[in-house]
């Protein structure tokens, strides 16, 4: 096709293409490229009682656990430091039991009962309650206060103390009162309670008589609490 017709057609199809792409890169029908533009989530919500990276979860999350009501715990240290004093030839055994029991939100009454035994040059006795309102200082379980967490447990303590000699004779006999206050933290999973806590107590002797063995129980001594129960 190199006559006039083939030359007509070779001419309108180089305009058609022309036109083409001056339609496509021209302001009407230009292509532009855009910058993918990244997806868009939404905001997780935390879980119950979850602390997120902005703060803590929102004042209306439900709780992880529902507060307990009620918890008895046991010091396990106690006997097995008497077990291991048995072996060594140093005879002594403390057995402490608390109970728990939640008065308001923060607030729980706590009831600690103690029995301690020493035999060196002489032997002790000693039976005891501590006693006291137990306040929650932190909510690490969601917006309710509950048993887990940091305390404040401020105690009276009474109690009865008895010392005897080596040949087993009665020397004293008395009872004793004072104060204290324990400060400390509270795991909880489900119903399972670990409690760790230290103090300090003021303790003194009610009448004394004979002779004095019986006061190594006054004083200013160390409080601690190493103890795991169950709550409910």
């Amino acid at each position: 096709m190199t006559g006039p017709a083939g030359r007509r057609r070779a001419t309108r199809a180089a305009g058609c293409a022309l036109a083409l792409a001056l339609w496509v890169s021209g302001p009407a029908g230009a292509v532009e490229w855009k910058r993918p533009v990244p997806a868009v989530t939404a905001p997780r919500t935390p879980a119950p009682g979850e602390r997120s990276a902005d703060g803590p979860a929102p004042a209306d999350a439900k709780p992880l656990y529902t507060p307990l009501r009620y918890a008895v715990l046991a010091a396990p240290l106690g006997p097995a430091v008497g077990v291991v004093g048995s072996a060594v030839g140093l005879k002594s055994v403390v057995v402490t039991v608390r109970g728990y029991r939640r008065v308001t939100e923060r607030v729980a009454a706590t009831l600690t009962v103690a029995y301690g035994q020493a035999h060196l040059l002489y032997a002790y006795r000693t039976l005891g309650v501590k006693f006291g309102p137990r306040l929650a200082l932190s909510r690490p379980h969601g917006p309710l206060y509950d048993i887990a967490g940091w305390y404040v447990l401020p105690l009276g303590v009474f109690g009865w103390a008895w010392s005897r000699n080596p040949l087993g004779t009665s020397l004293a006999s008395s009872p004793v009162l004072g104060a204290g206050v324990e400060a400390g933290y509270t795991w909880r999973w489900t119903h399972v309670v670990v409690e760790v806590g230290a103090g300090l107590a003021y303790t003194g002797l009610i009448g004394r008589g004979g002779p004095r063995p019986t006061e190594t129980v006054g004083g200013l001594k160390p409080l601690f609490n190493a103890s795991v129960g169950y709550g409910w």
